[in-house]
């Protein structure tokens, strides 16, 4: 393995283990909600505002943490979500009161935006077109494997051991990627104008295969942010579920989303992305651009005279008026069809 193949293969691993702990802490909280809408009685809009908190705050970091990242670099935007990542776990550990569990998980989930889009960013600095697909999809289906472990062992640790230290234990393992955040190499090549966020999403919703894109992410989504902080509640309401089994469950409806992920992936790489609406003909030169535009081959128009010779005559765009004695013939019409059968006969 060469020097330029451990670089890759380091940052990749450390993008990887961010995605990978910030998606485990956001589903480690799905077995203690019961528990949390039992000890302060909170309504259930209540207590999925604890879960909702995390990845609406989430999706409002990532919104401007482009910027931020081409701004300081990849590594330095690792660091510091990894960083906030540790510190906001062990004051989620510490809250004592819905107020503080909510902001905490907000804070959860501005720290996890920037780290995932600074991971997302080093691997598309480091890796080839060809080989994206695969190794984003990849370093989903890493961090969904956390993810399904996050509410089993979370479940399993909350009862054994109460969930301040469950979350206390959490937060080692974004410590444990403070230092190998701070030792990955700068993938940025250089800093690039990142244009205005209204202006962005203008250029992106420009493009019809964008918006189906966006459309599509989006229902799916919601869905799943309607399902995901209701379905505890409702099998601790309706089964009486402990957290641990709250967090099989939750686990399972989990594994097949994440685990299409590399497929999906891999898939893109070899048959494309989804090719927005551009069904024009690859060659420039078939394409008309107006009348007598660059790349438009001009018509021409075949004439015959009275010897039986031939000479081709330009289209020029307008009504061509024919001389006396000539007689047009349009090209392959003389081989075809039942005119061209007169035609020869006439001949």
């Amino acid at each position: 393995m060469t020097a330029s193949d451990r670089r890759r293969t380091f940052v990749f691993l450390v993008a990887t283990g961010l995605i990978a702990v910030e998606t485990m802490l956001f589903t480690m909280v799905v077995p203690a909600l019961p528990v949390f809408a039992e000890r302060h009685g909170l309504s259930d809009p209540e207590a999925v505002l604890i879960f909702a908190a995390f990845p609406v705050a989430q999706l409002a970091a990532s919104v401007g943490a482009a910027g931020l990242v081409e701004r300081l670099g990849r590594r330095p935007a690792m660091a510091g979500g990894a960083a906030v990542l540790l510190l906001a776990t062990l004051a989620f550990a510490a809250a004592g009161d819905p107020a503080s569990l909510v902001l905490a998980r907000a804070v959860q989930g501005v720290a996890a935006g920037i780290a995932w889009t600074a991971g997302i960013a080093a691997i598309s600095d480091v890796y080839p077109a060809d080989q994206l697909g695969f190794r984003i999809g990849l370093a989903g289906t890493a961090g969904g494997g956390f993810g399904l472990v996050g509410p089993v062992v979370g479940g399993a640790l909350i009862e054994a051991v109460g969930i301040g230290r469950t979350f206390a234990l959490a937060a080692i393992l974004p410590a444990l990627l403070v230092v190998p955040a701070l030792a990955v190499p700068e993938t940025r090549r250089a800093p690039r104008p990142v244009p205005r966020l209204l202006v962005g999403f203008r250029q992106v919703l420009s493009r019809p295969g964008a918006r189906a894109g966006a459309a599509g992410l989006g229902t799916a989504a919601a869905v799943l942010a309607l399902l995901e902080p209701l379905l505890p509640l409702e099998l601790d309401a309706r089964l009486g579920l402990t957290p641990s089994g709250v967090g099989l469950v939750f686990a399972a409806g989990l594994l097949a989303n994440f685990a299409a992920s590399p497929i999906a992936g891999r898939w893109s790489d070899r048959r494309g992305r989804r090719r927005a609406h551009d069904r024009r003909p690859a060659a420039a030169g078939r394409r008309p651009a107006g009348r007598g535009g660059a790349g438009v081959r001009p018509r021409r128009r075949r004439l015959r005279d009275d010897g039986g010779a031939q000479r081709a005559a330009p289209h020029t765009g307008g009504r061509r008026r024919r001389p006396r004695g000539h007689v047009r013939v349009q090209r392959g019409a003389a081989d075809h069809g039942l005119l061209g059968r007169l035609h020869r006969r006439a001949e």
